[in-house]
């Protein structure tokens, strides 16, 4: 689930070709990781991070990062996965995903990726 990119069009949230099919596999993995986490006591989180190209002002690429976040999050919402188990973050063009040499890798930037988070439920 971490190595999972979710790719976006430039300039706006709308999804690049195809990747509504991921989507709809992550809501499923996401599903049966937080099923098993009760099973074992444990609380499991996933942090959408949000991602742009360097192309742009930052503060203009620090909202639309947290808004492609947001969408990730609202579509794995309507799929059935739980709102407590998500969480989401906008970083712009900070901490890129690949160096931006073609524009291949400005295309893989403007993206979201996924950290799991697993506590004890207690917390």
């Amino acid at each position: 689930m971490e190595r999972q990119v979710i790719i976006f069009a430039r300039g706006n949230q709308q999804l690049a070709q195809n990747e509504q099919k991921k989507l709809q596999d992550l809501a499923r993995e996401i599903q049966a990781l937080a099923g098993y986490a009760q099973v074992l006591g444990k609380n499991v989180r996933i942090e959408i991070i949000g991602r742009t190209d360097r192309e742009g002002k930052e503060e203009t690429n620090m909202i639309l990062s947290k808004s492609r976040a947001d969408a990730i999050a609202s579509i794995l919402i309507s799929q059935g996965v739980e709102t407590t188990n998500l969480s989401t973050v906008g970083v712009g063009a900070k901490n890129p995903l690949r160096q931006e040499l073609s524009e291949k890798d400005k295309a893989f930037n403007r993206s979201v990726s996924f950290n799991v988070i697993v506590t004890d439920a207690s917390h």
